[in-house]
Parts: structure tokens; C-alpha cells; sequence
């Protein structure tokens, strides 16, 4: 049996190759100047996807990151 955490790189690392490929996708796309906004809210869970998701962007990106310690989903909606 696959341990838990094994199964959450796994996810992880298929969730950051499906954000590579759509980033690539639109690096590929003539767009306006307009700057996309990426705007990350979570629990401390997601610490650190800033620093992954920071180098596969490029200018045309503004990344931003909030994170909440043990917030709850309903304290994150707000």
C-alpha cells in the first residue's frame, strides 16, 4: 500500500506539470500587455507553490500569495 505522503507528491507533482503546460500554452499565444494576476489562498499547505510556480512565469505574470495557517475552508472563502 502507497503511503499517504506519496500520494500527495504524486498529486502535487501532476498538478504543477498541468500548470507548466497551460503556462506554456499561453507563453505560445499572442496576448495584449495586460499582466495575468495568480493569486494563490490557502492554509499552510500551500507554502511554497510560490516559489515553484515564480520561475516558469515570466514577466507577463503578477504571482501573489496568501496563506493563512490553519484556516479552515470557510475562513478562506472570506
Amino acid at each position: 500500500m502507497r503511503e499517504a505522503s506519496d500520494v500527495n507528491s504524486d498529486k502535487i507533482n501532476s498538478v504543477i506539470t498541468n500548470l507548466r503546460e497551460s503556462i506554456n500554452t499561453h507563453y505560445n499565444r499572442k496576448y495584449s500587455s495586460k499582466k495575468h494576476q495568480i493569486i494563490l489562498i490557502g492554509d499552510s499547505n500551500i507554502r511554497g507553490y510560490a516559489s515553484v510556480l515564480e520561475p516558469i512565469l515570466d514577466g507577463d505574470y503578477n504571482l501573489y500569495s496568501v496563506v493563512k495557517p490553519g484556516s479552515g475552508t470557510n475562513e478562506l472563502k472570506k
